[in-house]
């Protein structure tokens, strides 16, 4: 009995020792946790286990943070989240209604766990950045947020070096991914992001010496563009690199735009063009261009015509290859990924206000049971063969419209709605703040979603993406409502 009680005091006085250190460090802990989870994102072990994941150090550091620190929480905090919960609100209860569509039923159950998935654990990782930024100590937000610099320069370090081992090729005609990468799909941000903050920190920091370490940073992550090999992601870099210019406060500035929208950007795609005439066909752009136009008005399941491939290994539908071989030919993986958008977008057109599907990565499966029973819209569908009951991949490989697909008219809006709202805060704090590091992270979101937004344009985002996209997003809209704080900020 007695030492049942001195049990007891023992596991009382660790509670009470347990309680008053969390009360106290209770900041730091949930730092050192955010960090140990970027860490994890940025080295690709996003998923090193079953169980636990990159994503629960963010969950635990979160729970912690707000048991300790909800005291300091106010209305001007739910004022600030309006927009976000109502926006994603919306596509949760869209998500929800996907119950009801007859092309693909399913579960309630797992209708409720997509939302979960795809939706609910995005708002989360959101809402608790955003609140730990918001009223964490300002040294503590800023190690943060150069941590995650830290992981960009150190991926853009590590691409380098894979394309310097593999004697500056792509090997085995593969990306060069450093570190525990796997695919280009689990990448993409982690080269997105540096170079949207070195082109702001270009255009914002004040000392030359700041503008020059930028610069070559700068070029360093277009270098490791190259060496990656991904080409979406020089196409979102040629437009991250404009953004500045449209969004960024200086003068003479419609002089300038008018200027570069007459002379120099047609001067530029012009280069672009011819130079790459003489280039393969997966970086021909001249032939694309010029072949565009009539690639597009073929219906999606003749497609096939101008893929080499469905006339070697790839079984296509007979529809593409009846007639024989087009007048030429264009590369396959951007036909596809072509072919496949347009197939999404007709199919989003037949209903466009209708929730079909929670998430992008059911896209080809849905279309491809869409398609059989729609017989009088099998124009739409993809050229590849059905057989293996997808249409053509498992997703679309655009995740603009496989999104508008998704959701719908309201959905997609409310989405828009979402980024529109940041961008208003990003630019308020460009315009009106007093210190350079609100101007600078104005632009950074400005540059670093338009990049993203490219670069979803031909390829769709997997979890362990999107999840470093809304733990960074959260963190920014914390600060930037910090330098907006005397602006009303609500749409």
């Amino acid at each position: 009995m007695q030492a049942g009680r001195v049990i007891w005091w023992i596991i009382r006085d660790i509670g009470r020792v347990g309680r008053a250190f969390l009360a106290r460090y209770y900041e730091e802990i949930a730092l050192v946790l955010f960090c140990v989870g970027l860490g994890l994102y940025g080295l690709g072990l996003s998923g090193f286990s079953l169980s636990f994941r990159a994503q629960s150090f963010f969950h635990i550091g979160g729970l912690v943070y707000i048991v300790f620190a909800y005291r300091s929480f106010s209305r001007e905090d739910l004022r600030a989240l309006r927009v976000p919960l109502i926006t994603f609100g919306v596509v949760i209860v869209l998500g929800l209604l996907t119950y009801f569509d007859d092309v693909m039923p399913q579960s309630f159950g797992k209708v409720f766990g997509s939302v979960n998935t795809h939706i609910i654990k995005y708002l989360v990782l959101f809402v608790v950045m955003f609140l730990y930024v918001r009223h964490v100590k300002r040294a503590y937000a800023l190690i943060l947020l150069g941590f995650f610099g830290l992981m960009c320069m150190l991926n853009v370090g590590g691409t380098l070096l894979e394309f310097w081992q593999h004697d500056f090729t792509h090997h085995h005609g593969k990306p060069n991914l450093p570190f525990y990468f796997d695919a280009i799909y689990t990448y993409n941000i982690w080269l997105i992001a540096p170079l949207a903050l070195c082109i702001s920190g270009v255009v914002a920091c004040r000392y030359v010496v700041l503008k020059i370490a930028c610069a070559l940073g700068a070029v360093l992550t277009i270098v490791a563009m190259v060496a990656n090999g991904e080409r979406s992601f020089l196409v979102a870099a040629f437009v991250m690199v404009l953004v500045p210019f449209v969004v960024w406060h200086y003068r003479y500035k419609v002089q300038i735009l008018l200027h570069m929208a007459v002379f120099v950007l047609p001067i530029v795609l012009s280069a672009i063009y011819v130079q790459t005439k003489s280039l393969p066909e997966r970086y021909n752009v001249a032939h694309m261009v010029d072949n565009f136009w009539e690639v597009i008005h073929t219906p999606v399941i003749e497609m096939g015509k101008y893929d080499k491939m469905c006339f070697g290994w790839v079984k296509c539908n007979t529809e593409s290859t009846k007639n024989g071989k087009a007048e030429f030919f264009w590369e396959h993986s951007s036909l596809s990924r072509l072919a496949m958008s347009k197939s999404t977008f007709e199919a989003f057109l037949d209903a466009p206000f209708a929730p079909r599907l929670v998430g992008v990565f059911q896209t080809g499966v849905y279309l491809w049971q869409y398609y059989e029973t729609h017989p009088h819209r099998q124009q739409n569908r993809m050229y590849v063969s059905v057989e293996a009951k997808i249409n053509g991949y498992v997703h679309n490989h655009n995740f603009i419209v496989g999104l508008l697909f998704c959701y719908g008219i309201f959905g997609f809006g409310a989405i828009a709605w979402f980024w529109i709202f940041g961008m208003r805060i990003a630019f308020k704090a460009m315009r009106y703040s007093q210190e350079v590091l609100g101007k600078f992270l104005g632009l950074y979101f400005y540059v670093f979603i338009c990049g993203m937004v490219v670069c979803g344009l031909f390829e769709s985002f997997y979890g362990n993406v999107l999840e470093v996209l809304f733990i960074l997003v959260g963190c920014l809209y914390g600060f930037l409502l910090f330098f907006t704080k005397p602006l009303k900020v609500a749409l």
